[in-house]
């Protein structure tokens, strides 16, 4: 009987280790997905960060999520070594209170064009250590200098901290450049998810009769781009969700577009985000001319229930506040705006569910007479833009980025 006991006990402990490990390696993607090994790996990474956070909170630690994100992603990696390529100078500035980092090819002209670039992670993660080997790809690749820009992220710091950054730094650049050995008349602006967004953003706000008498941007590089905060219904959100949430939950999406508009992240109000309660439907119906052409299906709740959701109105203020600002939601920005933007390139991914938002976008571009190049990646999903040390991935991710030096080099061309 004690054999029997401790063999049934030693079958349960084997089989919570499968099931365990299971959990962490298994991913459901599309079978002809880019780069399905960088999925699988940060998809475990993602999962167990998730379980550290739900042990945390269960231990009484006070931090939220997205803090412990942070302090867990900071214990999983070190900082890039500076002088790990001998062709590349890196060098770290502050530029009217906001920290940058400058990559100069050794072998770039001694007066550059310059790009702005413009970190992601959900307007709450990431720095210029989570993209180094982007911009030092692009630095290499272009030879131009890349100035990353380690702006605010929230909750700490809502909307528009980290576009007041953004656009602090594209003004020192263009006003002061010239001491950096930078060709104030060739400068760019672009950047990856939340990069995309800030980027579109400053962009918008570099119009401004106070930023007049600046040299204007010469282009914008929007790849895999936040572009609204209203609807999470796109057909791109539902087609894609199944695969995408491997990377990050609708709660952790939620989650994130509430802390960058400074409202409660908490399980209840990130659950009435998920419900729909945050926006009116006249909201919605007074904004469906931007996303003419694509149908957009009935919100996920009452798909599910078949009940109309009660708004929660206070929220809706506060959101909608935010997001109907053409700064946080460039999808909105006037036609009059959109006319003065500079050349564009759109990059999209398949699988990503923030495909048809950057496609209507494109839309909007080419309706405002604006020059716009855009980009498919084929079976790619929304980090296939990120790059090794040693450069792309996948072929998909090498003619993507092919896609942008060239639209990069016509655009300061001209």
């Amino acid at each position: 009987m004690g054999l029997l006991s401790t063999c049934t006990r030693l079958s349960i402990i084997l089989a919570v280790c499968v099931g365990g490990l299971a959990y962490f390696l298994y991913t459901p993607v599309p079978p002809d997905v880019d780069q399905p090994g960088i999925i699988r790996t940060l998809s475990a990474m993602f999962k167990l960060t998730r379980v550290f956070i739900s042990a945390a909170h269960m231990l009484g630690v006070q931090e939220n999520s997205i803090q412990l994100r942070r302090r867990i992603g900071s214990y999983m990696r070190t900082p890039p070594p500076r002088d790990r390529h001998p062709d590349m100078l890196v060098t770290d500035h502050v530029v009217d209170g906001v920290k940058v980092r400058m990559y100069r090819p050794l072998s770039a002209p001694k007066v550059s064009p310059a790009f702005l670039h413009l970190h992601g992670g959900g307007f709450c993660l990431g720095s210029v250590d989570s993209e180094d080997t982007v911009s030092r790809y692009i630095a290499r690749q272009g030879q131009i200098v890349v100035v990353s820009v380690e702006y605010r992220l929230a909750p700490e710091h809502p909307f528009p901290a980290a576009l007041d950054d953004c656009v602090s730094a594209a003004v020192h650049v263009l006003k002061n450049g010239a001491d950096w050995g930078i060709d104030v008349t060739k400068v760019g602006v672009g950047g990856m998810s939340a990069g995309g967004n800030l980027a579109a953003a400053t962009a918008l706000r570099l119009l401004d009769d106070q930023y007049r008498h600046l040299p204007r941007l010469r282009y914008q590089v929007l790849a895999v781009p936040v572009l609204q905060g209203l609807f999470r219904d796109l057909p791109s959100y539902s087609q894609c969700e199944p695969f995408a949430k491997a990377l990050i939950s609708p709660n952790e999406k939620a989650t994130f577009v509430l802390a960058y508009a400074g409202l409660d992240i908490s399980p209840s109000t990130v659950r009435q985000v998920l419900e729909g309660r945050h926006v009116r439907p006249a909201t919605r119906a007074r904004m469906a001319k931007y996303v003419s052409g694509v149908q957009v299906k009935a919100s996920s709740h009452k798909e599910l229930t078949g009940e109309e959701v009660e708004v929660n109105e206070s929220l809706a203020d506060a959101y909608e506040r935010v997001f109907l600002n053409p700064l946080a939601s460039p999808l909105f920005a006037e036609e009059d705006q959109l006319k003065q933007v500079p050349a564009a390139v759109v990059v999209m991914s398949q699988y990503d569910p923030l495909r048809d938002e950057a496609l209507l976008y494109v839309r909007r571009l080419q309706h405002a007479g604006v020059p716009v190049t855009h980009h498919l990646i084929p079976n790619g999903h929304h980090i296939s833009l990120l790059v090794r040390d040693e450069g792309p991935g996948s072929e998909a991710c090498r003619l993507a980025y092919e896609t942008i030096f060239q639209f990069m080099k016509d655009s300061i061309s001209k």
